[in-house]
């Protein structure tokens, strides 16, 4: 079952990529003003998933000389989840406050488990899922702008 749902949402995506660049083709190009809006984006975009990567490496490498390597996954999914605030602010998109207070709430859940296997199954399920919900609904998002 969720192999079929990540081959439709696959299919879906793509589907949706092909529009959007068709209709890329279509439109006219960017201003100055857009131009620049789209560099200072790339440039917050970089801050924000080098800050992350950065916290990750950092707790990894933490939590591994404190000897809690079984607090890794959910500390990583914290992190990720914390992520999706300022692309929220920085996309206007609403739902990544949703995607990041949920993956702040697998973390935390995850540390709670006292059973490693479980913990790592959880969180990681858990993660997987919310992000494939988060995927579906932009997608469902990008294809009602699309229509309209």
């Amino acid at each position: 079952m969720l192999l079929l749902t990540g081959l439709l949402l696959a299919g879906w995506g793509g589907v949706t990529a092909k529009l959007a660049v068709t209709l890329s083709h279509v439109a006219s190009p960017p201003t100055e003003v857009e131009n620049v809006r789209g560099r200072q984006i790339r440039r917050r975009f970089g801050w924000i998933s080098g800050l992350e990567g950065a916290a990750i490496f950092v707790v990894v490498l933490s939590l591994n000389l404190a000897h809690r390597p079984k607090a890794i996954p959910p500390a990583i999914a914290i992190i990720v989840g914390l992520h999706f605030f300022p692309l929220a602010r920085l996309f206007s998109a609403p739902l990544y406050y949703a995607t990041g207070t949920l993956g702040c709430v697998i973390g935390v859940i995850g540390l709670l488990i006292s059973e490693s296997s479980l913990r790592s199954s959880f969180v990681g399920i858990a993660f997987g899922l919310l992000l494939w919900l988060t995927t579906a609904m932009v997608l469902m998002q990008v294809s009602r702008f699309n229509r309209t």
